[in-house]
């Protein structure tokens, strides 16, 4: 285990700190990152439970995507569970005081059975197991879903402190495909045609007909012809996975400013970096690749690296509480893999040089 500035902070310390930055920043919503109550605490675990709280501080504060960021939370965490309870988040999001409730009380209990899984089922000793609900209630150590969250709610709060600059808008997919086009910028072609009418083959009397209403027409829906899998990204699926995407992170290090009228560019030349790269493998069945396999590319070879699974976050309804393990963080060992689960024997890790003598 790598060495951690955390290393001398008890559990009982460690919740201490925990519940003391939550309760600070919810009694004093207008404190900043700089008063925090733990000022020795390292910086990123700071950053980390001054974050955690910021949707209690955005709560009622517009959103890029909806209305508010409490209906932000509603629409997205219908269908996100803790792993092996079966209880979507949204439900604790419906009041205030019940998401309050949710971080100062449920999560660093969920950390601790958690921890327990760990101690009782996973080989870590008492040293180790303690050691590490001290990093994850820190957030030294973060699962797919807390890496989210921050994003998230970092996100909103930018937003929220640039609005005037504007640029949000093009979360909006409607928004995003408008600019591109009036651009002259690719974007994912789409249907010009004001709408469709989907008619089942079999049934009578109204029944089995839909109507879609084009986006571009002032409807709500964006229209576009269904594409498929090249040869080589179907070679590493199973047959009826569905289309598999390629998603890169990027930055651009040209030097801006914001004047009165938004964002200003500098005479400094762009340099675009891809900062990471992920293979979406969708599984056998899925509708769309948000059911994966993650594997982490290099941006620099383009090697394919191991493959992760979020899919532990998204298991509802009670029978997920039921014993059967509680898979909490996607990361574990047992996580990592090499091929497609779905497509036993065909490799997807490793170098270009391998997936094409596998081809």
């Amino acid at each position: 285990m790598s060495a951690s500035p955390l290393t001398s902070i008890s559990p009982l310390l460690a919740l201490y700190y925990y519940i003391t930055s939550i309760l600070h920043y919810y009694l004093h919503p207008t404190s900043t990152l700089a008063e925090h109550p733990h000022p020795n605490l390292p910086l990123h675990t700071r950053t980390y439970l001054y974050q955690s709280t910021l949707p209690l501080k955005l709560w009622s504060e517009p959103h890029y995507r909806k209305g508010t960021y409490q209906q932000d939370l509603l629409d997205n965490l219908r269908n996100v569970a803790i792993p092996g309870t079966g209880v979507p988040l949204h439900l604790f999001c419906y009041f205030k005081f019940t998401a309050f409730l949710f971080l100062l009380v449920i999560q660093p209990t969920v950390v601790f059975i958690a921890t327990l899984n760990l101690f009782f089922f996973k080989g870590f000793n008492l040293e180790m197991a303690c050691h590490e609900y001290v990093r994850v209630l820190l957030g030294e150590e973060l699962d797919w879903c807390s890496k989210w969250r921050v994003n998230c709610n970092v996100a909103a709060m930018h937003s929220v402190r640039t609005m005037k600059v504007g640029g949000y808008d093009m979360e909006n997919k409607w928004e995003f495909l408008e600019k591109g086009a009036a651009l002259g910028v690719p974007v994912s072609p789409i249907l010009t045609l004001p709408g469709l009418c989907i008619k089942h083959k079999n049934e009578e009397g109204g029944m089995g007909i839909h109507f879609y209403k084009n986006a571009m027409d002032g409807g709500d829906w964006i229209i576009q012809k269904v594409i498929s899998n090249s040869s080589f990204v179907q070679d590493l699926l199973p047959d009826d996975a569905p289309l598999s995407t390629f998603r890169i992170l990027t930055q651009s290090r040209a030097a801006t400013k914001v004047g009165p009228s938004g964002w200003i560019k500098s005479a400094v030349p762009t340099d675009i970096e891809a900062l990471s790269c992920v293979f979406r493998a969708g599984r056998k069945g899925a509708l769309t690749d948000h059911d994966s396999i993650l594997f982490n590319i290099d941006p620099d070879t383009s090697i394919i690296l191991g493959g992760t699974t979020n899919a532990n976050w998204y298991k509802l309804g009670l029978k997920e509480a039921l014993p059967g393990g509680c898979d909490w963080r996607s990361g574990d060992e047992e996580h990592v893999v090499g091929e497609h689960p779905d497509k036993r024997g065909k490799k997807v890790r490793g170098s270009e040089e391998e997936r094409s003598d596998d081809s």
